[in-house]
């Protein structure tokens, strides 16, 4: 390059991190900053199973949906091996399924997201990891090339064996499906803005940030719930009715978790939060 050239480099790569630090709010590197997610207009969230990402990141949903940004949801497997009630205790794998669909929908439509925005891949609960890596990677690559979201997120890829079930923390910790789902969701949001890769799977789109959910202190960013916030998460997990027997020790353990998490990030344990690791 030209020496004056060097200028112009400087100026669009600074003009560059502009747009996308206005996109993912406050991204932490060594500090955790709160997520600022007034710019977020199309968001896409990917989880491993139905319930996911009510559990999860329930109440940054929320705060989506009161901002009215447009929220699509893709889910890789159908749940078929889970059923913690009773009504479903003799239901089969089709059974299972068919009921955990019907509650991803009710669920999302909690916070108004429609069913044409909720997608659910179908491959089976608890086998992520015993499919070719490529399948469940282009099924979402078309997802993301069709929807074209501004941030995704997803799972965190690799397991958290410190936040232990003994502990109240169930699988949040560590589950195959959860894993696998954060390095597929990793792979996919790159992928999908490669355009020989895949060409029949749509136009190329790179998203302009990525997010993974987690619980502790690798967290770059946070957020801290409100009570309206919290009882949207609650109301639209309670949808998944298959997933536990008992509806008030369910809303506590969802609650636990936001006091956890805040324990766990450094922030004051008498807030709900969930916490993010930004990658762009």
């Amino acid at each position: 390059l030209m020496k004056g050239s060097y200028f112009f480099v400087l100026i669009a790569i600074v003009i560059g991190n502009i747009q996308a630090t206005k996109i993912l709010g406050a991204c932490g590197g060594d500090r955790l900053l709160p997520l600022n997610i007034t710019e977020w207009k199309k968001v896409m969230v990917v989880g491993a199973h139905p319930d996911d990402i009510e559990g999860s990141i329930g109440g940054l949903v929320a705060q989506l949906a009161d901002q009215q940004s447009e929220i699509f949801y893709v889910i890789f497997t159908n749940g078929d091996k889970g059923c913690g009630a009773s009504f479903c205790a003799n239901y089969n794998t089709v059974q299972i399924a068919a009921a955990r669909y019907t509650e991803q929908l009710n669920a999302a439509a909690v916070y108004g997201i429609p069913p044409e925005n909720v997608v659910m891949l179908d491959y089976e609960d608890t086998m992520l990891t015993s499919y070719p890596e490529q399948d469940p990677r282009r099924d979402l690559i078309v997802q993301i090339r069709k929807f074209q979201p501004d941030v995704v997120i997803g799972w965190f890829p690799y397991p958290k064996f410190h936040l232990r079930p003994s502990q109240g923390w169930d699988d949040l910790g560590f589950h195959p499906d959860h894993q696998q789902a954060g390095r597929l969701t990793l792979a996919a949001q790159f992928d999908a803005g490669v355009g020989l890769l895949w060409p029949d799977a749509g136009p190329p789109h790179s998203p302009k940030a990525y997010f993974q959910w987690t619980f502790d202190s690798e967290a770059t960013n946070y957020i801290v719930l409100s009570e309206s916030n919290v009882q949207k998460k609650v109301a639209a997990y309670l949808q998944h009715k298959s997933q536990y027997p008992d509806a008030a020790s369910m809303t506590e353990l969802l609650k636990s978790w936001g006091y956890m998490t805040s324990q766990e990030i450094g922030i004051s344990a008498k807030v709900q939060t969930e916490a993010f690791v930004a990658y762009w």
